[in-house]
């Protein structure tokens, strides 16, 4: 048996050298820690074991900030545990240190340090947010990934996810938080008081279409109110959608829908990167948590969109996250009476280029009555700014789109425009953009 040395230690000190510390969470709520996102635990985490709760390891000298964040109807009461001085609030930060980390795990080798814990309590004035299904499109380094997403938008200027379904393992559950702020035109910053630009809502934030353009997880996301259910005559009618997907160095489509009530139809190819040309036939799946389902056949791959379909049914959202793929896309419904005049205007949105790593941005484009389309880079990953770049737009009545290099649609009530490149030999990109508002 080993001698345990006397040391005298604080026991704060202990607590931040502990080669485990568990994070535990009583009442509804999560545990973010807010530099890199990588320690936490959400609450489903917490209640089904996951190892980042329960074991939360540490291996090097690491300074961390945990931050409690109450699901609605709930509020922070406090932190059951010792927190350095200087926290405040929801904010326990805490500084690991592996030599103590090391003394403790010779000395006590059966002991875990006690639980670092969050304390909510039930509280009917909490302020509430919106609850959102977001899908997700992006890439760390030269590895794509697709996720689908419940997030929630609170009022105090706070966004935060967690992953429900993912083609990584890896994300599932995965639970972040950012800040936002709401800015002239419909812009969506990163951070209040930043200078930060991260993408473009509606008016009425129901729909919300961010790009990640910082560091070396890179990605676009597109947020839409979550639905208690869906009517299963939502997909009913005409559609203009487009889907890009990381496959095989990249992949595009361009199409029209026609699909009816009862989940089936059939497409048109109008452009695919691969050239292939014609019809084929087309379904849908509407679940009970207000999710969608689109799925088509393309070359020898089952494709599927999974996202959800706006309450006014006349937009779809979808990321690609069936088997080995990863991509995303957006159905609009057709119209009959759309002119150069209807769709005149300034949108801002999201862009995603399929290159290794991917290429994503905060873009606008200015539609003028005389035919212009010009496309302006406001802020990307590869660190350039404002370039702009002159283009037009033909505008069909049914509110299909061409630009000089991508084709695309509006929606029926003028709000929302995509635009994607299918063509033959170049990346494949795509836009979602909302009118300045």
């Amino acid at each position: 048996m080993k001698q345990l040395r006397r040391v005298l230690i604080p026991v704060a000190v202990l607590l931040l050298g502990a080669c485990k510390h568990p994070l535990e969470i009583q009442g509804q709520g999560d545990i973010i820690e807010t530099a890199s996102g990588i320690r936490g635990c959400a609450l489903e985490e917490f209640q089904a074991g996951i190892g980042r709760c329960t074991n939360n390891a540490v291996d090097g000298n690491e300074d961390v900030t945990y931050r409690a964040l109450p699901r609605p109807g709930w509020r922070f009461s406090h932190w059951d545990s010792a927190c350095a001085q200087g926290s405040s609030g929801a904010d326990c930060k805490l500084s690991y240190d592996q030599s103590l980390a090391d003394f403790w795990d010779e000395n006590f080798p059966d002991q875990t340090w006690p639980a670092l814990r969050a304390v909510f309590v039930q509280d009917g004035d909490t302020l509430s947010g919106a609850r959102y299904t977001a899908s997700q499109f992006g890439g760390v380094g030269g590895t794509s990934y697709a996720s689908l997403l419940d997030a929630l938008f609170d009022n105090t200027g706070s966004w935060r996810y967690t992953v429900q379904q993912a083609t990584q393992p890896d994300l599932l559950i995965s639970r972040r938080e950012y800040r936002y702020d709401r800015r002239s035109g419909g812009l969506v910053g990163s951070g209040v008081g930043s200078t930060t630009e991260a993408g473009a809502a509606t008016a009425s934030f129901d729909l919300v279409t961010l790009a990640d353009t910082e560091g070396n997880d890179t990605s676009v996301t597109y947020y839409m109110p979550k639905r208690s259910e869906t009517d299963p005559n939502s997909f009913a009618g005409s559609w203009y959608c487009g889907h890009i997907s990381s496959r095989q160095g990249g992949y595009a489509r361009f199409f029209s829908a026609q699909l009816n009530g009862s989940g089936s139809g059939a497409l048109t190819i109008i452009a695919d990167r691969w050239n292939q040309q014609g019809t084929s036939a087309l379904g849908y799946t509407l679940f009970e948590d207000g999710t969608a389902r689109l799925n088509y056949r393309a070359s020898r791959w089952n494709v599927q969109l999974t996202g959800s379909i706006s309450a006014d049914g006349n937009v779809f959202v979808g990321s690609e996250i069936a088997g080995d793929a990863r991509g995303v896309g957006a159905c609009l419904r057709t119209s009959s009476n759309n002119t150069l005049n209807t769709v005149a205007g300034t949108f801002y949105g999201s862009y995603v280029t399929i290159t290794s790593p991917l290429f994503t941005a905060v873009t606008q484009r200015d539609f003028t009555r005389a035919g212009g389309g010009d496309l302006t880079i406001r802020r990307d990953s590869r660190g350039n700014r404002n370039i702009r770049d002159n283009d037009y737009v033909l505008v069909g009545f049914s509110g299909q789109l061409q630009t000089g290099d991508r084709e695309g649609a509006i929606s029926p009530d003028g709000q929302v425009v995509f635009l994607i490149d299918a063509r033959a030999g170049e990346l494949p990109s795509f836009s979602l953009y909302v009118r300045e508002n």
